[in-house]
């Protein structure tokens, strides 16, 4: 499912446009799909950030959830991720974003084994455009406190990690 900004949900009403993003209002997002299919219990997961995604839907709608599976799951912001968020929000008006997401790519991957990986991440990025870009990156400071929050709180799902 594309995700606000992404792919074909790039042609949002202007009232979403308008909303600040929060990871309880993309779930909603999720919810709504999942809604509109009328899917029934699943096993959901998510990669990356995704993977916040797939927790926070598990935490509001426990009874949809079957099984988590967590790509690249994003467990905390060690050091070095503190530092490239940082360094994100200082630069990310300035600096045009596509800079940024090779640098975050490289940074996070830097092997050479994690070429088709790096180039796959900096391919699917070029689809969002700097407005896009920034929204996002808002989120990256409601990360520590909800990662802190998922820890302490064990849904009884069945993870995958």
């Amino acid at each position: 499912m594309d995700l606000r900004g992404h792919g074909k949900s790039a042609d949002l009403p202007q009232a979403v446009w308008n909303d600040e993003y929060t990871f309880e209002a993309v779930t909603g997002d999720i919810i709504e799909v999942l809604d509109y299919l009328n899917t029934p219990p699943a096993h959901f997961m998510g990669v990356s950030l995704g993977t916040i995604l797939a927790r926070q839907l598990a935490e509001l709608e426990p009874q949809r959830v079957k099984s988590l599976i967590m790509a690249g799951a994003i467990t905390r912001l060690n050091a070095q991720s503190r530092i490239l968020v940082f360094l994100g929000n200082a630069f990310k008006r300035v600096i045009p974003y596509m800079w940024l997401y090779r640098l975050f790519a490289f940074i996070i991957m830097p092997r050479k084994q994690h070429e088709e990986s790096r180039n796959l991440f900096v391919r699917e990025a070029q689809k969002l455009c700097q407005k896009e870009f920034i929204r996002w990156f808002k989120l990256t400071s409601d990360i520590n406190p909800l990662l802190k929050f998922f820890k302490e709180k064990d849904l009884g799902i069945p993870t995958c990690m």
